[in-house]
């Protein structure tokens, strides 16, 4: 779980051409990361659970920057 920042901006250069550039930061909400998940057993023995612990989460940063064409 964690928070998504999305900001960038567009260059009108013509009305055929803009040149863009956007930023993407991922934060995560906590140092630690839990998945679980349950499954049935192959034996018939019922309902098993799985929970995996990732530590210390890292952010993420994302640059794009490119040109669209607008026909």
């Amino acid at each position: 779980m964690g928070l998504i920042v999305f900001y960038g901006t567009v260059f009108q250069v013509s009305r055929l051409i803009q040149p863009f550039i956007e930023f993407r930061h991922f934060i995560p909400f906590g140092d630690e990361t839990q998945v679980t998940d349950s499954w049935e057993s192959s034996q018939g023995l019922g309902t098993e659970d799985l929970a995996i612990s990732i530590a210390d989460v890292p952010g993420y940063f994302h640059m794009a920057a490119g040109v669209r064409f607008s026909f």
